[in-house]
């Protein structure tokens, strides 16, 4: 095969010319490393859409689970997101027979231009669950050993990961094939060593009775994993809570761990995530700087005060996620705006977020 022009389609079948594609460095470990960074854009994608789309049956699926309300704050966040992803991808909307997921990805497939990734996306449909032990680690990878299935995962050790489970301890996450290695979507949670021995009891527990019951070992976890959280955060819940330590420095969404356009962006955020937290609700937190990041995504907005957006930003998750919602009066207030500024954020807020839902049709 000749030399590739700098100005051709790339042979990866993206769509994108050459020279911005893999011609900006030589060879497959370029190409590799392109898929994994749109694949990692992509969960941040899915993430986005089921939060702005879906915030309503999101909070009325993790409502269903009670045992959420007897753990402390710290134990119930890091729940409720392992919920909020077991759900988008194995619990069918009340209204389809399809998951969340399976919307997303039958809406915005097309968008994927480089076939690799495209591949890597759907390959998630078969993502599982998992509770991991770590068997060994080196300064490139971690090698952890599904506790239910036995099946062998090895993960890369990213440069900028300074923090990494110890040998001998648990982790809880959702790994996601990437060539012969695998990853964690979005993030896991680790486990101190000492509790070890101590939760794979209670997991086989459950696995046990799973099987006496008819149930398959294979899908033990996508089946159970509201009971394997419950066993595993409730019954240790103090000591579970300060040993446990999820990747990329917390739970759920942060201002401070998203990318923004601007530090005006990443102040709005902070003030919408500082508004949010006194409500109590880690999912209505996560939503609200969903449709915020979306929303700068899409209109790039001229900030001239935070506060206004940050109001407006409110007032629209609470009118999705409540049938009696903050009036415009109380989040004005709140915010130090007046009530017409509430009113018109909110307006534009709602309205690009049906035009992006409209695009996704």
């Amino acid at each position: 095969m000749g030399k590739i022009k700098r100005n051709a389609l790339c042979p990866c079948g993206s769509g994108k010319k050459y020279k911005h594609c893999c011609g900006q460095k030589s060879g497959g470990e370029q190409t590799s490393e392109l898929v994994f960074k749109e694949a990692v854009q992509v969960q941040k994608d899915l993430m986005n859409y089921a939060f702005s789309k879906h915030q309503r049956a999101i909070n009325q699926f993790i409502n269903e689970f009670s045992f959420l309300a007897d753990m402390d704050k710290e134990t119930q966040q890091i729940s409720v997101f392992h919920l909020s992803v077991w759900g988008i991808f194995f619990r069918p909307l009340t209204d389809k027979k399809e998951t969340i997921f399976h919307e997303f990805l039958t809406k915005k497939a097309e968008d994927i231009t480089r076939p690799k990734t495209r591949q890597v996306v759907q390959s998630w449909t078969n993502m599982e669950p998992s509770l991991l032990l770590l068997n060994e680690k080196t300064d490139e990878s971690l090698f952890f050993e599904n506790m239910v299935t036995a099946q062998k995962v090895e993960v890369d050790v990213k440069p900028d990961q300074t923090v990494l489970p110890e040998k001998g301890s648990l982790v809880l996450g959702f790994p996601v094939q990437f060539g012969e290695k695998a990853e964690f979507f979005i993030q896991y949670t680790m486990f101190a060593k000492e509790f070890t021995d101590t939760l794979l009891l209670q997991v086989r527990q459950l696995v046990e009775a799973h099987e006496a019951n008819g149930g398959a070992r294979s899908t033990f976890m996508r089946e159970a994993f509201p009971e394997v959280l419950k066993r595993m955060f409730a019954k240790q819940e103090v000591e579970e809570t300060e040993a446990s330590v999820p990747t990329e420095g917390g739970t759920g969404l942060s201002a401070d761990r998203m990318n923004w356009a601007s530090d005006v962006q990443l102040e709005t955020a902070k003030l919408i995530e500082d508004g949010m937290k006194e409500h109590g609700d880690q999912s209505l937190t996560d939503g609200a700087l969903t449709v915020w990041k979306a929303y700068c995504d899409q209109k790039s907005p001229v900030i001239r005060k935070a506060a206004s957006f940050a109001a407006g930003i409110e007032y629209y998750i609470h009118s999705l996620a409540s049938d009696a919602p903050l009036s415009q009066a109380q989040v004005a207030k709140k915010y130090g705006v007046s009530a017409s500024t509430v009113s018109s954020r909110f307006k534009d807020i709602e309205k690009a977020v049906k035009e992006e839902q409209e695009a996704a049709v």
